[in-house]
């Protein structure tokens, strides 16, 4: 199933802020963030891998870039298992409710 992830631009890393069915819900919040934050950020077209169901949530996997010390958007995925495998030992995981900002929740792979 395709989304379209708000992706925040503003540091060297990419971080997911809102995940959205439609181009046009992700705009809208992406304009508002923006008009908000000062922040730069950019929508891109990802794939949930695993099976959706809705109105379950999505997590968002992160790697850690040690280089760089930032977190960069991997993929969407179905199920906490599989964003944890994907983001690595030392990953970041944000759980989003499509089409929704309120109740995002982080982890660390740590």
């Amino acid at each position: 199933m395709e989304v379209h992830v708000v992706v925040n631009k503003m540091m060297p890393g990419r971080e997911a802020m809102g995940v959205f069915f439609s181009p046009e819900k992700a705009q809208k919040y992406m304009d508002r963030f923006v008009s908000k934050t000062g922040y730069l950020c950019q929508i891109e077209k990802s794939v949930v891998r695993g099976y959706y169901q809705p109105p379950n949530h999505v997590f968002a996997a992160h790697t850690y870039k040690s280089h760089e010390d930032v977190h960069v958007l991997e993929g969407v995925y179905s199920k906490l298992s599989q964003a944890q495998k994907a983001a690595g030992r030392e990953g970041m995981i944000i759980e989003f409710s499509i089409d929704s900002t309120e109740g995002n929740r982080i982890s660390m792979n740590e």
